[in-house]
């Protein structure tokens, strides 16, 4: 299920927020780096252990992460 969801917001290229909150994510696809105007993405209460470090290049301004 998933996949289909990632798939469907990658193509939003104009997105600026995006929330995942209690999701039961455990890692986040590169992809996601295709998202060039993201300044915000919450990612609070997952099951993520790390973010590597091409989901924190600008323009993200801020990673919410608890």
């Amino acid at each position: 299920m998933w996949c289909g969801v990632f798939v469907l917001v990658f193509s939003l290229s104009n997105l600026e927020s995006l929330e995942l909150r209690e999701n039961l994510i455990k890692y986040l696809p590169a992809s996601l780096s295709c998202l060039v105007k993201l300044k915000t993405l919450d990612l609070g209460s997952n099951l993520i252990d790390e973010l590597v470090s091409y989901y924190t290049a600008d323009p993200l301004h801020s990673i919410i992460y608890l």
